[in-house]
């Protein structure tokens, strides 16, 4: 429910073991990738992605969005989480389109450490922006971009940046 899954069945763990066996070789494969590097052009990592993502869709409980949140969990540095308004927004469905739209993720990502790196800040951007955004920990870039677009598309807010970012361009 945390993570925008307001129920589940009572045997959703029983589901997601018996697809383990099929799953985990998948997973092995992509556990080193990260978006921000991967190169999901490379015809073996997108079958490796889309047999991942199909093997919990159809072997599980769930559409898109719980398959999203399933994967970022086992690789938090490659998966980004999926919700329906996001889909419906960006026009990615199914497992081709959520391929096509780690794709893109991928280009936010690179956008966010470009951008990082032209302010000179110091450290990692998951580390600056998790402090700024007040988290209790560190969250993974993914998570970031997850947060961004459930607060940008999902909730449509808010429509000017936040003042410290602001503040950031007036250090420099």
């Amino acid at each position: 429910m945390h993570y925008g899954v307001p129920w589940t069945p009572k045997d959703l763990p029983q589901k997601h073991l018996s697809v383990w066996p099929r799953l985990q070789p998948h997973i092995q494969r992509l556990s080193s990738k990260r978006l921000e590097i991967c190169d999901f052009s490379n015809r073996q990592i997108q079958d490796e992605i889309l047999a991942a993502f199909n093997c919990l869709l159809f072997g599980t409980w769930g559409a898109e969005t719980v398959v999203s949140k399933v994967l970022h969990f086992l690789n938090l540095h490659l998966f980004v989480m999926i919700g329906a308004p996001i889909m419906m927004h960006l026009g990615k469905y199914g497992p081709q389109g959520y391929l096509e739209f780690l794709h893109d993720m991928q280009r936010e990502a690179v956008e966010v450490l470009n951008d990082f790196q032209k302010l000179g800040l110091s450290g990692r951007p998951e580390e600056f922006l998790s402090q700024m955004l007040n988290y209790s920990g560190i969250r993974p870039l993914t998570k970031l971009i997850d947060d961004y677009n459930w607060v940008t598309i999902t909730r449509e807010w808010p429509k000017t940046p936040p003042n410290w970012l602001f503040d950031l361009f007036v250090r420099k």
